[in-house]
């Protein structure tokens, strides 16, 4: 059994108006039982040469920035900067040059904010320090800039939130050994690929069955189009991901599932799980760079040399609804009007403004937008069979009248009768939401502590902290 290496994790920022945000990140890369790296142990504001900064940079796994609204240091020539560039730009750029992960956390510009911001200097200042402060402000702005260009970034507005983005960066990162890189690369870039995924596909496809006329659908329009978009529209609960998990499972596309949490929302590393999945496909060997843009720049490249290689090439993004609000951009893995031929994206994602963007962006490519729509009568009877064989004729039609044929009923159904098989199914609640508020309701009855749980963990769109005891606190 192999363990989880100690890695140096670098942390680049400010210093005085982040102090607090800093000592929140350090303590959770301390609880991963990792090493942080910061100006506290060796200040790099205190006459440290901004070289000696770079080599640690170096040195480490990985680096931090954090960035609100102040630009910082800039070290001047005599002490290894430009007079330009801050810090903690230099040791960013420090960190692309040594092929290090560089992950970015940027201030939620509408968060509130009690430190000084850089433009705030103009009125607490001296006068003479006017041209100093406007360049710093426009400085900045040209450093964000550039973080947006180059890397994933996660955006924060406290420090507890900062800690949390933090540790499910950290906790998800694959570190790219020597050894890995020279021996066997093919094999370090499918460490890239995120393992929760195998043990989805497999629960999903383990009961899957039907969706006939999607899989029609779908193979109509690989056959009638030499490359494109297969967009797969549907409703809360009607079984996007069982249908992705399936076709993964039983065609092998290259393929990520989006989640809000564990990183699969990271545009970053979605493009190097893509981009390791492709490499055997295409028949290379390759270290995958760290940049965002660099890694975009390979996927594209690597698109057209595997369909080349295999005829065909099929990418499958799942719920791409799931991708929080504050990525704005477009994703960098739904590559646009160059898509090559023999290169086809199926996509799935739930009615919104984010997939009416995608299919805006579709104009000059071929598409197609598929409904899937609710199970029919056939589809819901195989189901409720692999499950419990001895059902009748009329109890399939009872379940299915009162699931308008929603995926997530039948096997909520199934387990109820499996527990009870006493169960009078001519109780059964019309519609999913109908049958689960009738499940939980006992649960909270007369206990405001429970009922307010379940309502926290039905809404949560993050992982959640656990609940401190009185043991805890001593």
């Amino acid at each position: 059994m192999t363990t989880r290496p100690v890695l140096r994790i670098f942390i680049s920022s400010t210093a005085v108006d982040l102090r607090e945000y800093r000592d929140k990140v350090r303590d959770a890369v301390l609880r991963l039982e990792d090493l942080p790296i910061a100006m506290e142990t060796f200040s790099a504001q205190s006459g440290v040469p901004a070289s000696e900064c770079i080599r640690m940079v170096a040195q480490a796994d990985a680096l931090i920035c954090i960035v609100a609204h102040r630009y910082g240091f800039v070290p001047p020539p005599e002490q290894g900067g430009d007079g330009e560039r801050s810090i903690t730009w230099l040791e960013v750029d420090a960190a692309k040059r040594a092929g290090k992960p560089v992950f970015v956390f940027l201030l939620d510009p509408k968060a509130p904010w009690n430190e000084t911001k850089e433009q705030d200097r103009l009125t607490s200042e001296p006068p003479e320090k006017t041209s100093e402060i406007v360049k710093a402000v426009q400085k900045l702005k040209e450093f964000r800039a550039y973080l947006e260009r180059e890397y994933t970034r996660s955006t924060f507005s406290s420090a507890d939130q900062l800690a949390q983005l933090v540790t499910t960066t950290l906790a998800n990162f694959v570190p790219q050994t020597d050894h890995a890189a020279s021996n066997d690369k093919a094999r370090s870039a499918s460490a890239y690929y995120f393992a929760v995924q195998s043990k989805i596909i497999q629960n999903y496809t383990r009961t899957f069955v039907g969706r006939v006329q999607a899989h029609q659908a779908l193979d109509s329009f690989l056959q009638e189009h030499k490359r494109g978009y297969f967009v797969v529209r549907a409703a809360p609960g009607q079984g996007k991901t069982a249908l992705s998990c399936h076709l993964v499972s039983e065609r092998g596309y290259v393929h990520h599932l989006i989640h809000r949490t564990g990183g699969r929302s990271d545009s970053r590393l979605i493009l190097r799980s893509l981009a390791g999945q492709l490499l055997p496909l295409a028949g290379r060997e390759e270290t995958l760079p760290e940049a965002t843009s660099e890694l975009a720049k390979t996927f594209e490249e690597l698109l057209p040399v595997a369909a080349a290689q295999r005829g065909r090439v099929v990418i499958l993004i799942d719920a791409l609804d799931e991708l929080p609000a504050e990525i704005t951009e477009e994703p960098p893995y739904l590559v646009g009007e160059t898509v090559p031929d023999g290169v086809y994206f199926v996509v799935t994602s739930r009615p919104g403004e984010r997939l009416d963007r995608l299919m805006e962006r579709m104009f000059a490519i071929p598409h197609e937008l598929y409904e899937l729509g609710p199970l029919d009568l056939s589809e819901m009877r195989d189901i409720l069979e692999s499950r419990r064989p001895q059902i009748s004729s009329a109890e399939v039609e009872r379940i299915a009248e009162s699931s308008q044929g929603n995926p997530l009923y039948l096997p909520a159904v199934a387990d109820q009768l499996e527990s009870n098989p006493a169960y009078d199914l001519q109780t059964l609640p019309a519609g999913i939401e109908g049958f689960f508020r009738t499940a939980i309701a006992s649960l909270g009855l007369g206990n405001a502590i429970l009922g307010g749980v379940l309502g926290l963990l039905s809404v949560a769109r993050a992982p959640l902290s656990r609940f401190p005891t009185q043991q805890d606190h001593g």
